[in-house]
Protein backbone atom coordinates (compact mmCIF):
# COMPACT_ATOMS: atom_id res chain seq x y z
CA UNK A 1 0.00 0.00 0.00
CA UNK A 2 1.29 3.47 -0.96
CA UNK A 3 -0.87 7.04 0.07
CA UNK A 4 0.74 9.72 -1.51
CA UNK A 5 0.09 13.31 -2.33
CA UNK A 6 0.46 15.84 -4.77
CA UNK A 7 -0.43 18.99 -6.26
CA UNK A 8 -2.24 18.58 -9.87
CA UNK A 9 -0.60 20.90 -12.61
CA UNK A 10 -3.43 20.44 -14.93
CA UNK A 11 -6.78 22.77 -15.10
CA UNK A 12 -9.03 22.01 -12.34
CA UNK A 13 -11.71 20.59 -15.23
CA UNK A 14 -9.61 19.49 -18.51
CA UNK A 15 -9.59 16.87 -20.53
CA UNK A 16 -6.26 16.14 -19.10
CA UNK A 17 -7.75 15.18 -15.63
CA UNK A 18 -9.99 13.04 -17.56
CA UNK A 19 -6.99 11.18 -19.40
CA UNK A 20 -5.78 10.41 -15.74
CA UNK A 21 -9.13 8.56 -14.65
CA UNK A 22 -9.21 6.61 -18.36
CA UNK A 23 -5.11 5.35 -17.79
CA UNK A 24 -6.05 4.40 -14.30
CA UNK A 25 -9.04 2.75 -15.19
CA UNK A 26 -7.09 0.60 -17.65
CA UNK A 27 -3.70 0.40 -15.75
CA UNK A 28 -5.04 -0.40 -12.43
CA UNK A 29 -7.36 -3.23 -14.15
CA UNK A 30 -4.32 -4.80 -16.01
CA UNK A 31 -2.43 -4.80 -12.56
CA UNK A 32 -5.19 -5.83 -10.12
CA UNK A 33 -4.15 -2.69 -8.32
CA UNK A 34 -7.60 -1.00 -6.51
CA UNK A 35 -7.57 2.39 -4.59
CA UNK A 36 -9.49 5.34 -3.65
CA UNK A 37 -8.62 8.55 -5.34
CA UNK A 38 -9.00 11.81 -3.77
CA UNK A 39 -8.67 15.34 -6.21
CA UNK A 40 -10.05 18.75 -4.89
CA UNK A 41 -8.91 20.37 -8.35
CA UNK A 42 -5.32 21.60 -6.48
CA UNK A 43 -4.33 18.00 -5.06
CA UNK A 44 -4.28 14.52 -5.83
CA UNK A 45 -4.18 12.29 -2.64
CA UNK A 46 -4.75 8.49 -3.44
CA UNK A 47 -4.37 5.34 -1.55
CA UNK A 48 -2.62 2.52 -3.93
CA UNK A 49 -2.95 -1.30 -2.98
CA UNK A 50 -1.56 -4.57 -4.76
CA UNK A 51 1.08 -6.64 -5.74
CA UNK A 52 3.73 -4.58 -4.36
CA UNK A 53 6.35 -4.43 -7.37
CA UNK A 54 3.14 -3.92 -9.41
CA UNK A 55 2.00 -0.64 -6.58
CA UNK A 56 5.95 0.74 -6.72
CA UNK A 57 6.24 0.53 -10.78
CA UNK A 58 2.67 2.66 -10.93
CA UNK A 59 3.92 4.82 -8.22
CA UNK A 60 7.27 5.54 -10.37
CA UNK A 61 5.10 6.21 -13.16
CA UNK A 62 3.03 9.07 -11.07
CA UNK A 63 6.30 10.58 -9.81
CA UNK A 64 7.62 11.37 -13.20
CA UNK A 65 4.12 12.39 -14.67
CA UNK A 66 4.40 16.17 -15.26
CA UNK A 67 0.87 16.49 -14.40
CA UNK A 68 1.90 15.91 -10.90
CA UNK A 69 4.29 18.17 -9.03
CA UNK A 70 5.66 17.40 -5.56
CA UNK A 71 4.84 14.52 -5.40
CA UNK A 72 5.28 13.10 -1.71
CA UNK A 73 4.78 9.56 0.07
CA UNK A 74 2.33 9.86 2.90
CA UNK A 75 2.47 5.89 3.87
CA UNK A 76 4.15 3.17 2.33
CA UNK A 77 3.24 -0.29 4.46
CA UNK A 78 2.43 -3.87 3.38
CA UNK A 79 -1.09 -4.84 4.14
CA UNK A 80 -2.53 -8.25 3.99
CA UNK A 81 -6.16 -6.71 2.81
CA UNK A 82 -7.21 -4.55 0.90
CA UNK A 83 -9.30 -1.28 2.39
CA UNK A 84 -10.64 -0.41 -1.20
CA UNK A 85 -10.62 -4.05 -2.68
CA UNK A 86 -14.12 -3.63 -4.86
CA UNK A 87 -12.92 -0.71 -6.66
CA UNK A 88 -10.28 -0.67 -9.22
CA UNK A 89 -10.30 3.19 -9.05
CA UNK A 90 -13.05 5.11 -6.88
CA UNK A 91 -12.68 8.86 -7.79
CA UNK A 92 -14.19 11.11 -4.99
CA UNK A 93 -14.17 14.87 -5.45
CA UNK A 94 -13.17 16.68 -2.52
CA UNK A 95 -13.92 20.33 -3.97
CA UNK A 96 -18.21 19.28 -4.69
CA UNK A 97 -18.22 18.12 -0.87
CA UNK A 98 -17.83 19.05 2.32
CA UNK A 99 -15.87 16.07 4.00
CA UNK A 100 -14.04 14.97 6.66
CA UNK A 101 -10.68 15.34 5.01
CA UNK A 102 -11.47 19.16 3.80
CA UNK A 103 -12.66 19.78 7.79
CA UNK A 104 -9.26 18.15 9.38
CA UNK A 105 -6.75 19.52 6.96
CA UNK A 106 -6.86 23.29 5.56
CA UNK A 107 -4.86 23.65 2.11
CA UNK A 108 -2.10 24.71 3.68
CA UNK A 109 -2.07 21.71 6.23
CA UNK A 110 -2.39 19.61 3.32
CA UNK A 111 0.80 21.17 1.98
CA UNK A 112 2.75 19.97 5.16
CA UNK A 113 1.38 16.24 5.43
CA UNK A 114 4.35 13.84 5.62
CA UNK A 115 4.74 10.19 6.89
CA UNK A 116 4.04 11.11 10.61
CA UNK A 117 0.32 12.20 9.07
CA UNK A 118 -0.12 8.83 7.54
CA UNK A 119 -2.32 6.73 9.44
CA UNK A 120 -4.53 9.40 9.61
CA UNK A 121 -4.93 10.15 6.59
CA UNK A 122 -5.68 6.68 5.49
CA UNK A 123 -8.01 6.36 8.34
CA UNK A 124 -10.01 9.60 6.71
CA UNK A 125 -9.82 8.15 3.54
CA UNK A 126 -11.27 4.83 4.95
CA UNK A 127 -14.01 7.37 6.47
CA UNK A 128 -14.97 9.04 3.35
CA UNK A 129 -15.11 5.61 1.48
CA UNK A 130 -17.80 4.56 4.03
CA UNK A 131 -20.62 6.94 2.69
CA UNK A 132 -19.14 7.14 -0.39
CA UNK A 133 -21.44 6.35 -3.74
CA UNK A 134 -20.06 3.46 -5.92
CA UNK A 135 -21.54 4.57 -8.77
CA UNK A 136 -18.93 7.71 -8.82
CA UNK A 137 -16.35 4.88 -9.14
CA UNK A 138 -14.44 5.11 -11.83
CA UNK A 139 -15.10 1.76 -11.98
CA UNK A 140 -15.38 -1.63 -9.90
CA UNK A 141 -13.34 -4.50 -9.87
CA UNK A 142 -15.65 -6.81 -10.20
Amino acid sequence: RIVYISKSTVAPVSEAVSNIARKSLSRNMQLGITGFLYFDEKIFLQELEGVRSDVEWLYAKIEADPRHSDVRTILRQDAETRVFGEWSMAFFDGKASDNELRRRFSAEALDELSEVDGPEILRLLREISVSYDPSKAIARSA
